[in-house]
């Protein structure tokens, strides 16, 4: 979950009102102009954001990797190009998408024996107590924890499926919500100079694009709801829906802010792949007849 902080929803190429008040001390205190822009880096903030934040101070020796051409790729995934277009849907001029028939009926069966066999609760980095009680009653499943050899197949058709220019990912997950369960409004992004970024966006860098597929819709309820977009989407089994966590400069987009409706009837099973803007060596494959081998989960990082 994306933490958020005061004046969150600042315009593009700004910090937010913390971080702003931090850079304005930082040069009043004569710290070095590479040196704030190293802290800051590392907190999330884009390349763009920094520039302009810093104006004339900004370093001219300084070249950062994600530059506007890095973010322009990673807005333009492969499956924008897929030949069967019929099959992906765009939903209001924004970034999303869903695409149908990801998983045939049968996957999904096996997919489901999988992720029920090894579920946990769910978790979200703040204390899930006092506002945050119940924020996402759902259960999770590391897929690649439960080692069948399936949850391979199931990497690759969704590393396939989006098809990222650039970058790296997570494993999979999936998600299980008995009657009732729901995750509140929500990002999936890390806001930069949270605490968030720092536990979890380091490692592989910001998240870029959400994949998440259906494979049991509940009899009643459960839709994935855009607040902000007045978006609402009924679960179909086999469906990805894709969307974009970030603005195509990098920024993190909080538009894409989404509710988990509770389910009313029945009950609902969703797997989810998030991208990063890095590689993400995240674990280890598990061919070989169940048992872990040296080969990286994203084999395909290496290209």
């Amino acid at each position: 979950m994306a933490d958020c902080y005061p004046g969150a929803h600042v315009t593009q190429s700004t910090l937010p009102p913390p971080w702003d008040t931090w850079l304005k001390e930082a040069f009043i205190n004569g710290v070095l102009p590479d040196k704030i822009v190293e802290m800051l880096y590392n907190e999330g903030f884009t390349p763009a954001q920094l520039q302009k934040a810093m104006g004339s101070r900004y370093p001219d020796n300084i070249s950062l990797r994600e530059t506007a051409a890095f973010y322009k790729k990673a807005a333009e995934p492969g499956f924008l190009e897929r030949k069967d277009r019929r099959q992906v849907k765009q939903y209001a001029n924004v970034p999303l998408f869903t695409v149908d028939d990801v998983f045939s009926e049968q996957e999904c069966s096996q997919i489901a024996s999988i992720a029920l066999s090894q579920l946990a609760p769910s978790r979200i980095v703040a204390e899930q107590t006092g506002e945050f009680a119940r924020f996402r009653t759902s259960q999770t499943c590391f897929m690649q924890r439960t080692k069948d050899p399936f949850v391979d197949v199931i990497e690759d058709r969704l590393w396939e499926l989006v098809s990222p220019q650039v970058g790296g990912c997570e494993t999979v997950q999936a998600q299980y919500y008995q009657e009732g369960g729901e995750f509140k409004p929500h990002c999936d992004f890390f806001a930069p100079g949270s605490e968030s970024y720092k536990k979890l966006g380091r490692s592989g860098g910001q998240r870029t694009w959400t994949c998440m597929v259906y494979i049991k819709a509940p009899v009643s309820g459960g839709e994935t709801v855009f607040t902000e977009w007045d978006i609402s989407i009924t679960p179909k089994a086999g469906m990805a829906v894709i969307w974009n966590n970030l603005y195509p400069d990098g920024q993190v987009n909080f538009k894409t802010k989404h509710h988990a409706m509770p389910v009313l009837a029945g009950e609902k099973l969703i797997l989810t792949k998030w991208f990063r803007i890095r590689k993400y060596n995240q674990n280890q494959r598990v061919r070989n007849n169940g048992k872990r081998t040296s080969k990286p989960v994203a084999h395909y990082l290496n290209r």
